[in-house]
């Protein structure tokens, strides 16, 4: 990881006024690599697609992927504001938090495995996918051809007043969020066994293996 060659300048837009900070080499961003006040904009460099990865301790404002490129937080790193994967990108959100929304764009793909959305819409547009396997979300948005498959056990789609989706997600986190779709788009339920059955089937499966590599042996011998 080329932490001291991580190109790193600010541009000013004129329109809004914002800074962003512009990464377009691997980088981990951490305790003492943070940029708490800015917008940071991951980008394809020279060398080829960008990797970044945030860790405990990591902490920018607002944090955007565009490219090629491929970013994880995890642990405790935090977004202030929102979080984006655009134009191909891709996201790892296994810990960590993002104070508001958490969108996916063109085309790009966003993997939910832990971590928490506080207050914002994750949200999938523009032929992008979310995949959403943990974590703890506050509300689901779909639209402009775009998919959100979501992996867990009981899970269904309740309308007390609105739509909500309900839960256990495979991580075994409990969801109950409502779930806005403006136009086409579409999210996907996907059953998947509870951790013990998998342990059982493990532990099956290498009886099976042992009682079979025994039964070998005794035929040989």
């Amino acid at each position: 990881m080329r932490h001291l060659f991580a190109i790193l300048c600010a541009l000013c837009f004129c329109q809004s006024s914002v800074a962003e900070v512009y990464i377009s080499q691997d980088i981990t961003l951490d305790a003492s690599n943070s940029f708490p006040s800015d917008t940071v904009g991951i980008y394809d460099g020279d060398d080829g697609p960008t990797t970044v990865f945030m860790l405990a301790g990591g902490f920018v404002d607002r944090l955007n992927a565009y490219d090629r490129t491929t970013l994880y937080v995890s642990g405790g790193g935090t977004i202030g504001a929102d979080m984006s994967a655009l134009d191909d990108a891709t996201l790892y959100l296994s810990g960590g938090i993002v104070a508001d929304d958490l969108r996916a764009h063109d085309r790009s793909v966003i993997h939910i495995t832990g971590g928490e959305v506080l207050s914002g819409s994750t949200h999938a547009t523009d032929n992008s996918t979310i995949n959403i396997h943990g974590g703890l979300l506050s509300h689901l948005a779909v639209d402009g051809n775009a998919k959100i498959n979501v992996f867990g056990r009981e899970l269904a789609f309740t309308t007390p007043e609105e739509i909500h989706l309900v839960g256990i997600l495979a991580d075994g986190s409990p969801i109950d969020v409502p779930i806005q779709r403006l136009d086409s788009g579409t999210i996907s339920l996907n059953v998947v066994p509870e951790p013990s059955a998998i342990v059982l089937a493990a532990i099956g499966f290498a009886a099976w293996l042992a009682q079979r590599r025994l039964w070998r042996r005794v035929s040989v011998g």
